[in-house]
């Protein structure tokens, strides 16, 4: 069986498996690397397998969430658990971010980076 990944065009895989041929653009994945691993890293075009760097969760103090020393073009969303919808929205500028939210409440959180970052998720309780 070969372990194998299909990779977008910044190294990070979209499709990990186990079979007993690859697919057709796939790149067979080092000895030792296992898929479950696979799934938290990248790979630079000189086929070198990196762990990608995660993002932080934002710290809260009050009503306001804030992050700092985030990659260009990290952006916030922030959505009501109760209703669903968006409540707040940021990008970082100069690697720093904050939104006030707009009542105490259940949130759900996604802090999203370009590749290769991780994005992080969590719910946040004000």
């Amino acid at each position: 069986m070969i372990n194998s990944a299909i990779l977008d065009a910044h190294g990070i895989p979209q499709l990990l498996e186990r079979a007993r041929q690859m697919r057709p653009g796939a790149v067979e994945l080092p000895e030792g690397l296992s898929i479950e691993a696979a799934a938290t890293m990248w790979c630079d075009p000189s086929g070198v397998w990196f762990q990608r760097p995660v993002l932080s969760a934002p710290a809260l103090t009050g009503l306001t969430l804030s992050a700092a020393g985030l990659p260009a073009g990290t952006t916030i969303t922030v959505e009501a658990m109760a209703t669903g919808a968006q409540v707040a929205a940021a990008t970082a500028v100069a690697g720093a971010l904050a939104v006030i939210l707009p009542t105490a409440g259940t949130y759900l959180v996604t802090l999203h980076a370009p590749p290769p970052w991780r994005d992080w998720q969590g719910v946040i309780t004000a």
